[in-house]
Order: structure tokens, then sequence, then C-alpha cells
């Protein structure tokens, strides 16, 4: 039997100058104009509302590529990097 060796799945978000889908942009939109609030800042409800936001968005990518959400990092770029 050959035994497979599971190598980290790697996708990068796109440059900000990139196309994308007009689902992805509305799916987002709340989340630059209404819900707002950093998802590591769990103490008030800005933060718990982002968290929960942020998990149902590794619970889908999980769910899309065959994987445990709890095994998917999202990364967020700051400002300036490439």
């Amino acid at each position: 039997m050959v035994e497979m060796v599971k190598l980290p799945i790697y996708l990068d978000q796109p440059r900000h100058d990139a196309r994308r889908s007009a689902r992805t942009g509305s799916d987002a939109v709340p989340f630059f104009c209404e819900q707002y609030g950093n998802a590591a800042s769990r103490q008030h409800i800005f933060g718990q509302k982002a968290e929960a936001a942020v998990d149902r968005a590794r619970e889908q990518v999980a769910d899309l590529i065959g994987a445990e959400a709890r095994t998917i990092v999202l990364h967020q770029r700051r400002h300036g990097e490439q």
C-alpha cells in the first residue's frame, strides 16, 4: 500500500486588483460597512460576530476542499504587504 503524504494546501487571496466573483463581493460587504470588528477581540459583540463569520468561512473552505475546519488557517495581510 502506498502511503500518501499530507502536505498543506496554500490558497492565497488574490491581489486587490484581481477580478473577484460578484458573490464574493456581496458576501463581504456587510463586514466593511455594518458588521465591523476584530475576530480576535472576543470580549465584545463586534469581535464575537466577526469570529463567528470567520468560523463560518473556515467551515465553507473545509467543505469545499474536503478538509476538517480545524485545519484551515485564515490569514489577513496587513496593509501594504504583498
